[in-house]
């Protein structure tokens, strides 16, 4: 029997489940302990260090990347013949290709547990009127010290800052362009370097690039989530479920955190519309939040991505908005439908349990794997 070790970022059970039916041993616990008795190791974000260990140990390293853009895949080791690297974002995919590395890369949408969270919400009984609202939005306001680091710097000319400050404000309001990327010169990148310092000690020289515009998508993101949230906290019944602070709006009802398998589920059935506000940084890709609402069976109402425009039909399976005007004019409108609410909701979920179920994208995994 095939043994693989999952590293504790593994966090669905359905993952487990799949790779069990297809005949692994799955083994989780102590890295150092058990991790060497496992042909291979799979995790959801790439780390280097473990890179490194399967390359020495000649085991695979499998990862399904759940963020863009990743970071840590532009570490030297990513290179090694011994990765298995499953991207979810196609623009993503197509840059790593340009790299031309040995390893295996591939490109492979997200999954969701559409069986796994309706056994959890015909279980809740009573519990999900706890998690009943009309609008609501679960996610990082990206106010926390870990994910605010571009405020830290401090130390800027004040031109670049003032340079990357209004790129970041184009942004908050352009949709479907990347502007950061396209619009940072190489004089300005010069400036940046000069007074921004990171450890880049076996990293490639995009990613130092690719960590300061990340710094800048989720300070954009700070911004654009706290004037969507204040905005829908001032016309409807709007819950918002996170970790950050929401001082800057005491009229927000902040429900705080929830546990992704016996909390969210309740969220998203719950909320007669689920709003999805996809961070910057994933170019194409569709988000597991989006999977996993239509999974639950909510009504989802979401930011346009290529790859949502690909799989899912408009105003059948899923509602885009352009922007936050028409993000408020499409909630007033299917709050006031109800049947044509609950049809989209209902083809959302058919089409994710048909299409982006973990045994179907796994299989695809798994099927890349023996023929390697």
């Amino acid at each position: 029997m095939k043994t693989i070790f999952f590293m504790k970022d593994v966090f669905m059970p359905a993952i487990k489940e799949i790779f069990t039916k297809n005949g692994y041993h799955v083994m989780e616990g102590n890295f150092h302990k058990d991790a060497p008795k496992a042909d291979s190791i799979f995790s959801l974000r790439y780390e280097p260090e473990v890179a490194e260990y399967c390359f020495r140990q000649e085991k695979k390293y499998i990862v399904w990347t759940i963020d863009s853009p990743h970071t840590p895949l532009y570490h030297q080791s990513f290179y090694h013949e011994s990765n298995y690297i499953f991207l979810f974002d196609y623009d993503q995919y197509c840059t790593m290709l340009k790299r031309e590395a040995p390893c295996h890369v591939y490109y492979l949408p997200l999954a969701t547990d559409v069986n796994g969270f309706e056994k959890v919400i015909q279980n809740a009984g009573n519990k999900i009127e706890h998690y009943r609202s009309d609008v609501s939005f679960l996610g990082r306001l990206y106010k926390d010290p870990a994910h605010s680091l571009f405020d830290k710097i401090s130390y800027l000319p004040p031109y670049v800052e003032g340079y990357l400050n209004a790129l970041m404000k184009i942004q908050h309001k352009m949709w479907g362009a990347d502007i950061l990327r396209e619009s940072i010169s190489n004089q300005v990148w010069e400036k940046i370097k000069e007074c921004v310092k990171l450890d880049v000690d076996g990293y490639n020289e995009d990613y130092y690039k690719e960590t300061i515009i990340t710094m800048m998508y989720q300070k954009v993101a700070q911004q654009e989530r706290m004037e969507m949230c204040s905005m829908l906290a001032k016309e409807f019944d709007f819950a918002l479920y996170t970790q950050d602070s929401t001082e800057f709006d005491f009229n927000i009802k902040n429900r705080g955190y929830v546990n992704y398998v016996k909390e969210m589920p309740l969220v998203f059935a719950g909320s007669k519309i689920n709003v999805n506000i996809t961070l910057r940084s994933i170019s194409s890709g569709i988000p597991l939040r989006c999977l996993d609402i239509m999974a639950c069976g909510g009504f989802l109402l979401t930011n346009y991505q290529a790859e949502i425009g690909e799989y899912f039909i408009d105003g059948e399976e899923v509602v885009i908005y352009n922007d936050f005007q028409d993000m408020q004019e499409k909630i007033r409108y299917y709050l006031c439908h109800e049947d044509e609410r609950k049809r989209i909701a209902n083809q959302g979920k058919e089409k994710v349990a048909e299409g982006f179920s973990y045994e179907r994208q796994i299989g695809k995994m798994l099927a890349v794997l023996e023929k390697a």
